[in-house]
């Protein structure tokens, strides 16, 4: 191998070394977008981009100068894999907080809602297979946006953090997280 290298110029090793870094950046790249599990286990949180469309970021935009109407508000959707292990996590989710974990209080001005999943054979066996959980997560994108930790344009994430059901309740199950998207919903009249 040595002696392989030792015919390119330090100029050749250099394009090499920059193509094969293209190549692995690609390649991680490409699997982040192409469906990869997202593990959310006891012991680790997630913290994953939140994907939004151009009509949320507008809102956003409209939480923080205060002109967001009474109608409106805006929901928070987790897909995930259903499971069918028992002893499944409770969910707790934060805004902006990649460092949230089990000792991060619901009163954090980040914390948005929690969910908890049951076993569910018959979703799990299921062609769709997947369970949504949709939040109101107006309140806190409003006090995001009131301290300066919300601006328009600004990538948003949201970090899992799974918390046991009971505080005696062994925890081994691991949740697979499809998708997180901000929706904009408008009351209906």
């Amino acid at each position: 191998m040595h002696r392989a290298l030792a015919k390119f110029t330090s100029r050749d090793r250099l394009l090499l070394l920059a193509f094969c870094i293209i190549c692995f950046w690609l390649t991680v790249r490409g699997q982040s977008e192409v469906n990869v599990r997202k593990v959310l286990t006891i012991n680790h949180p997630l913290v994953l981009p939140v994907t939004m469309s151009t009509d949320v970021e507008t809102a956003l935009s409209l939480l923080s100068s205060d002109h967001l109407s009474a109608s409106e508000s805006v929901d928070l959707e987790i897909r995930c894999e259903p499971t069918t292990q028992r002893n499944a996590p409770n969910v707790r989710v934060f805004f902006n907080h990649p460092s949230a974990s089990q000792k991060t209080p619901i009163e954090d001005p980040h914390y948005v809602s929690s969910f908890a999943i049951y076993p569910s054979p018959s979703i799990a066996g299921s062609s769709e297979g997947m369970l949504d959980f949709v939040m109101d997560a107006t309140k806190t994108l409003i006090r995001l946006a009131q301290m300066g930790d919300l601006h328009k344009g600004s990538p948003l994430t949201a970090t899992l953090v799974a918390t046991p059901p009971r505080a005696s309740a062994k925890v081994t199950a691991s949740l697979s997280i499809r998708d997180v998207l901000l929706k904009r919903r408008t009351a209906q009249r």
